[in-house]
């Protein structure tokens, strides 16, 4: 009865290691992305295996991608893959395929695609010349402000007159972010307005200015028929009463 418990555990314990020797493993660059830009996968095998990424979509297979993992002592393969056009969440099978077309080793992995929230700020140029402006954009993650990767711009603007700076934000999970376009040049900043000002933006389907402009304009229409009829005037049409 022992013998054979222990046997039974040595058994297990063989297959964990063989499994751990085998070395073969999938990877994304990251879990989420903007809709319609690249994914990199990276595949690492024991052996010359052929790959095949793929999601499913009903019954058909998209997005697919085939392949051999390549190398000497070590083989592996890096796969990029287009994410769809529309938000939501997307499995990935990624499968490795001996010579004979058997599969030795599946995986899977869920890639979120989002649209990118909008950032916009409007600087002013306070001053008597034309300046040009190293901005960039800040947001709040947690309660504290981070610069948002790649935001970094230039903004030429003439005297008297307001420029836009906008950039994309691409987030997994937020739809509304706080948000406020900052530079690190003090000099500049006395000669302008619209830095450092927080403000609030919203997902594609968190934008809620259309149905405020909407209720803001049936309220200006609603006001306008009240005053209309307080202000009418009384018709009397009625016929006097015939004397006795």
């Amino acid at each position: 009865m022992v013998i054979a418990a222990g046997a039974l555990c040595f058994c297990f314990v063989a297959d964990e290691s063989d499994a751990e020797a085998a070395g073969n493993t999938v990877s994304a660059s990251a879990d989420f992305g903007k809709v319609g830009t690249s994914i990199t996968f990276t595949l690492n095998g024991d052996s010359a295996y052929d790959y095949k990424i793929y999601r499913m979509d009903g019954d058909s297979e998209k997005d697919k991608k085939t392949g051999t993992l390549s190398g000497e002592s070590s083989y592996s393969a890096t796969v990029g893959v287009t994410l769809p056009s529309n938000e939501g969440n997307y499995k990935y099978d990624i499968v490795y395929l001996d010579s004979e077309g058997k599969t030795v080793f599946k995986d899977s992995i869920t890639i979120k695609a989002v649209k990118p929230i909008t950032l916009k700020a409007t600087i002013t140029n306070n001053g008597e010349s034309t300046i040009s402006l190293y901005v960039h954009f800040l947001v709040k993650e947690d309660g504290k402000a981070v610069k948002v990767e790649g935001s970094e711009k230039i903004i030429d603007v003439d005297a008297g007159k307001s420029k836009d700076a906008t950039c994309e934000y691409i987030t997994k999970n937020a739809s509304s972010v706080e948000f406020c376009v900052s530079s690190d040049s003090d000099s500049a900043k006395s000669l302008v307005t619209g830095l450092d000002t927080w403000k609030t933006a919203y997902g594609s389907d968190n934008d809620y200015t259309f149905l405020i402009v909407f209720l803001v304009i049936v309220i200006v229409i609603m006001a306008a028929v009240m005053i209309w009829i307080i202000r009418k005037p009384v018709v009397n049409t009625g016929k006097p009463r015939s004397r006795r």
